[in-house]
């Protein structure tokens, strides 16, 4: 069961975010460069909704949208569900995000978008293979989203409704199986990844440039868990440390000035 939770609320903003297993901060604002882009096949959609039962959407209040099966559906606190459409079996679901009027579901053969205002369903990509990891992560305009499907990083423009490859990594083992999409710098140009998929711990973000898909490491020292700003000037590393064989962990939480010239 996958989870999207939208709060009506001032302050709270238009997008909600689920993933299996940890949640992923929003993107900063950007004006990017972004790679030459190739247009994605445009699949015909398919619309499996009833339109005679119309959503409705009850102002001010919390609004969830799930996933159950093959079927997305909303529900708002004390009301009933409401089904929105059925979607085509892609296998698993990996993450789904909320962007403006769109929920992007990534599952194990393809990324889904559904259109809420009027239930369509495109298919954004198929994938050649089986997926085993993936996630989600749009900038704060809402323009771009970003989807790390295991070895490799793309993004989807949702203006032009094309897709381009940013990034494919080698089958060095050197190298983690895949990335988690962490957040773009302060002018939007870069992208934060934290590897995944060996030790728990890593020693490095890494940092990715959009306009060549140059990467570089950045070293932190030792990190369990990551996390950048929204505004993209912080990046806040989690991480434990032995202390003695009779003391318990040492929890650490270190924070990065990502604007200075020589972040520390």
């Amino acid at each position: 069961l996958i989870l999207l939770v939208v709060f009506a609320s001032q302050g709270c903003g238009g997008k909600a975010r689920a993933t299996p297993s940890s949640m992923t901060p929003a993107a900063t604002d950007t004006n990017q460069t972004v790679p030459t882009q190739t247009p994605s096949p445009k699949p015909s959609a398919t619309n499996t909704a009833t339109p005679e039962t119309p959503i409705v959407i009850e102002p001010g209040r919390p609004t969830v949208y799930y996933i159950h099966g093959n079927q997305l559906v909303l529900q708002q606190p004390g009301g009933q569900p409401q089904f929105i459409v059925a979607l085509p079996d892609l296998g698993a679901v990996k993450d789904a995000l909320k962007v403006e009027e769109n929920i992007f579901i990534l599952r194990e053969r393809g990324l889904q978008r559904v259109l809420i205002t009027n239930r369509s369903v495109d298919l954004v990509e198929q994938f050649s293979n089986v997926t085993i990891n993936g996630y989600l992560l749009a900038d704060l305009k809402q323009e771009i989203l970003f989807y790390a499907v295991d070895h490799k990083v793309k993004f989807y423009d949702l203006r032009r409704e094309t897709t381009s490859e940013v990034f494919s990594q080698s089958g060095d083992l050197s190298f983690p199986s895949f990335f988690v999409p962490l957040g773009l710098s302060v002018e939007g140009t870069k992208l934060y990844l934290m590897p995944r998929g060996q030790d728990p711990e890593f020693a490095g973000v890494v940092i990715l440039t959009l306009n060549n898909g140059e990467v570089k490491p950045f070293p932190i020292g030792v990190g369990t868990n990551a996390a950048v700003s929204p505004n993209g000037r912080y990046l806040a590393i989690a991480s434990t440390h032995f202390v003695a064989l009779e003391k318990p962990l040492e929890y650490k939480l270190t924070l990065f000035d990502l604007a200075s010239p020589q972040p520390s």
